[in-house]
């Protein structure tokens, strides 16, 4: 019996609700009409496999074989015919895999116990799931499979009589993915931030993660593997994790197409990179040029919407390589086949731009995490006038108001990255506290110098944060997301940024010289200052009252975005109409030039009671 022939009917008979009663069987087999396999593992023959479930209805197997070895998958339930179909429904109570080093896993979803899918099957089931049955349900003549026509042939014989083996149960989660940014690790402990700061080509030594890192981090709670390497992905294929791959390239075996059927495959890019510090870089030049095309904060607003935009449609420089290059790259051509990959997160730097980036279709927005305290609470206390609790959380609040309002708004996903700048003291609690916010990406930075959180450093928050999911499960992702009354309204155009890079003085709006902090207006003649603070104002309100809240722009889809109660700071801002305090960042010389002065005063009042005494004062009469 040819071996795999022998595979479908393992698979088949272990699935039998009744083993000792053989189900009745129809099977068919398709070749491909091509001769030669223009790549490795690319596809020769599809086995079909159809039988009756006691239990679930229909049960379904499909194989696919190659030179290089063979692949199944099997779908169990009344829909499971229909994924041969033009009308495919996903009506499924089981999903298994047969990997092609012989592992047989089944995925389930954790929280309902209902099969996990591959994303191929949601988002591409054409070119992956071959139509083999008419509208009758008799085996079609010929199908196609990622771009190429397979003709029926004989079709195999029935050998339920094969001994039945155990399926690996998986159950995934994608609610909540903890991660890192890179498949390496640092080789040596903690470098100091400041020998960072006096040798500009200092760095970690970095190597790649091996097994036992791996599974120290499945241990700690990572589910999300980005860029992993081939011998990565065979030791992750059978573990409760989702990953991307760096590339499609082989090295023991093909991972081209089997990678597609499994549903922990998340294809090959992690995310969109930095669209608002990009746009910056690239044309910082205009502002100190005096030639921005943007002369008012709606314009430069819809500058960023396209910059954004262009990025994703790769008009712009900021994507890492996609699926069509990383399979040029390893020699796999699919004439007339453009394959696509799920949704993925902007990552960014300037978190006060969600609103205006979420537009692009993205799943959600990832900021870079450099959290400083008391240096953040402090900076807003002190150019706003306020009061804000100098406590950690409200650095927190700060933050998270914007990226929780920017998903709220466009009904996305947000999410944070803890790096290496960041206070280790309180990154912790900024982790948990965006869990219990609904955050869905929890990540780590791991690369580029004193950038890259040590290794050692993301198991101990992964630990930590595992600790608190146990102690206190969230409820439903998108009510937490949801789960402000009171949104505080900037007006479209407004940023609002507190600089990762240096804490000791507000950011102009955009990052940009030509929208000034320090004296710049809106057209009815607004100072941006006068937004802003009645904006901190606010947040000093509502923290006090201990109310939730976030920060959003003033764009339509604010209108669904469903808050009880709206905060709009511009009419407050233009009856205040507050001038920024050209001192505040003068203090200390301020200080100085006072103390400079009382030391002169009292040296001065000193030498003029010498000179009265030595000079002025009465002499006694001569006798």
């Amino acid at each position: 019996m040819q071996p795999a022939i022998i595979l479908l009917a393992a698979i088949t008979t272990s699935l039998s609700a009744e083993p000792d009663r053989p189900a009745e069987l129809r099977a068919a087999r398709y070749v491909a009409d091509s001769a030669e396999a223009a790549y490795p593992g690319q596809i020769e023959r599809i086995d079909v496999s159809l039988s009756a479930d006691a239990e679930a209805g229909q049960r379904l197997v499909v194989r696919f074989s190659s030179k290089e070895g063979s692949f199944a998958f099997a779908a169990i339930g009344r829909g499971a015919p229909s994924l041969l179909t033009k009308d495919r429904r996903v009506d499924l109570d089981r999903y298994l895999l047969q990997t092609g080093a012989g592992k047989l896993l089944e995925f389930r979803r954790r929280e309902t116990g209902k099969p996990f899918l591959p994303f191929s099957f949601e988002l591409q089931p054409d070119h992956f799931l071959p139509v083999c049955l008419d509208e009758a349900g008799v085996f079609c003549k010929e199908t196609m499979l990622l771009g190429e026509t397979f003709s029926r042939a004989e079709a195999p014989p029935d050998a339920a009589a094969w001994p039945p083996s155990d399926a690996k149960v998986i159950e995934l989660s994608d609610d909540l993915l903890i991660g890192t940014s890179r498949n390496f690790r640092n080789v040596e402990p903690r470098i100091p931030q400041r020998k960072f700061a006096k040798d500009s080509n200092l760095d970690y030594t970095y190597r790649p993660l091996d097994e036992a890192d791996l599974r120290r981090m499945l241990a700690a709670g990572f589910n999300y593997f980005d860029r992993v390497l081939p011998g990565q992905w065979e030791y992750l294929i059978d573990k409760p994790c989702f990953f991307d791959l760096n590339t499609l390239q082989r090295e023991a075996r093909p991972l081209f197409p089997e990678v597609f059927y499994h549903p922990g495959f998340q294809g090959v890019e992690d995310f969109l990179d930095e669209p608002a510090f990009i746009f910056l870089q690239d044309t910082m030049h205009e502002d100190f040029a005096g030639m921005n095309p943007a002369k008012d904060l709606a314009a430069m607003a819809r500058r960023q919407e396209q910059a954004t935009q262009d990025e994703f449609d790769r008009k712009r420089r900021g994507r890492i390589d996609g699926l069509e290059k990383k399979l040029d790259e390893a020699g796999i051509e699919l004439p007339g086949v453009e394959l696509v990959e799920p949704p993925f997160p902007i990552w960014e730097e300037f978190y006060s731009t969600g609103c205006y980036q979420l537009r692009s279709p993205v799943s959600g927005f990832v900021h870079e995490g450099r959290y400083r305290h008391p240096e953040t609470v402090k900076l807003l206390n002190n150019t706003f006038r306020t009061w804000l609790p100098k406590r950690p959380e409200t650095m927190f609040q700060f933050y998270f108001a914007f990226l929780r309002g920017a998903a709220r708004v466009f009904d996305k996903d947000w999410g944070m990255a803890i790096y290496g700048q960041a206070d280790s003291d309180v990154s912790l609690l900024g982790i948990t506290m965006a869990y219990d916010r609904g955050a869905r990406y929890l990540w780590f930075w791991s690369s580029d110098r004193d950038h890259h959180l040590p290794f050692e450093e993301q198991l101990a928050l992964a630990e930590g944060l595992s600790a608190h999911i146990r102690d206190h499960p969230r409820g439903p992702r998108r009510e937490l997301v949801r789960g402000a009354d009171d949104a505080i309204v900037l007006p479209y155009g407004f940023t609002f940024s507190v600089s990762d890079w240096q804490k000791r003085r507000m950011a102009n709006l955009w990052q940009r010289p030509s929208f000034p902090l320090e004296g710049g207006r809106t057209a009815d003649g607004t100072p941006y200052y006068s937004v802003l603070r009645c904006a901190a104002e606010e947040m000093e309100r509502l923290i006090g009252d201990g109310r939730e809240f976030d920060i959003v722009i003033d764009v339509p889809e604010l209108a669904s975005a469903g808050y009880p109660r709206l905060h709009d700071v511009l009419p407050e801002a233009r009856q205040q109409a507050y001038e920024y305090p050209w001192w505040i960042h003068y203090k200390l010389q301020f200080a100085l030039v006072v103390l400079v002065a009382i030391l002169l005063a009292i040296w001065t009042y000193r030498l003029v009671r010498w000179i009265r005494r030595r000079f002025l004062a009465p002499r006694p009469a001569a006798e």
